[in-house]
């Protein structure tokens, strides 16, 4: 099978070399391919009958406009309005979101309970949809804000949803803080990335929960640990969502010590790459 992943860029991800190595410890011919993709370009890779893939993950920016698309799509993926799998159906696409999964994973395998929490998610992109999903339908939050750039223009995007009429947009100046905040933005891809929010959003004792992975520590991150709180890699949902990605493409999940030996050889990669 050829597996693929979408986005624009593409160059920070680690799904190419986690699947390749997967692939290769289990000595089979899968195969792997990263494509940058420009905007003008997207819709030949949504014709089925272009499309080289038997499936393919979508990263930002296209994680919400590649539904435009697809009608296809699983009860999930309706409610959230995002998607991050592409599965071929025989003459068609069906959506999935595998983002849901890696998150819920994360904030379990940390023992991390928003109930009763006042919740920050920075930025208003495709994975933000799917975190305030998760946040809404697996929790009872005391209070959810948006922190947007834009949040005119956020209140817009989620406007006329379910999941609208319980959260709250506000700008990154506002002076609130939070029990607990999530990063959806890119920043903290880069080693010299700057922190979305100041240390003065967090609490005593908050926690941080940078869903990039790219770095082990972030600014982020060290903005709730200078509070007393512990700060979250995104690693924990990447390789989460990865695992579901495979479950859903092949029917049964990786074995456990391939995947483990991949996911080492991944992080062993990266480093180097960072150093």
């Amino acid at each position: 099978m050829l597996l693929g992943l979408i986005g624009n860029p593409v160059s920070m991800s680690w799904s190419d070399m986690l699947f390749n190595t997967i692939f290769r410890l289990e000595d089979s011919d899968n195969l792997y391919l990263a494509a940058n993709v420009a905007p003008e370009s997207v819709q030949s890779v949504l014709n089925i009958k272009l499309c080289p893939f038997d499936a393919f993950n979508v990263t930002a920016p296209y994680k919400e406009t590649v539904l435009l698309n697809i009608p296809d799509r699983m009860p999930a993926v309706w409610k959230i309005g995002s998607t991050n799998l592409i599965v071929r159906n025989r003459e068609s696409f069906m959506a999935h979101n595998t983002d849901y999964y890696g998150f819920l994973k994360t904030l379990i395998k940390n023992d991390v309970s928003l109930d009763g929490k006042d919740v920050a998610i920075c930025g208003t992109g495709g994975v933000a949809r799917t975190v305030l999903y998760s946040i809404l339908t697996e929790f009872s939050p005391e209070s959810v804000h948006i922190l947007s750039r834009n949040p005119a223009s956020a209140v817009k995007r989620y406007s006329g949803t379910s999941m609208f009429s319980s959260i709250k947009v506000q700008g990154y100046d506002e002076k609130n803080d939070f029990d607990v905040i999530v990063n959806c933005t890119s920043l903290g891809m880069k080693r010299d990335d700057s922190s979305p929010v100041g240390s003065e959003r967090f609490r005593n004792g908050s926690i941080a929960i940078d869903l990039t992975y790219q770095n082990p520590v972030t600014a982020f991150m060290k903005n709730a640990t200078e509070k007393g709180g512990r700060g979250i890699n995104g690693r924990d949902m990447f390789f989460a969502q990865a695992m579901e990605t495979y479950r859903i493409v092949f029917g049964n999940y990786p074995k456990k010590e391939i995947f483990r030996k991949a996911e080492e050889a991944v992080i062993s990669w990266a480093e180097k790459r960072s150093s």
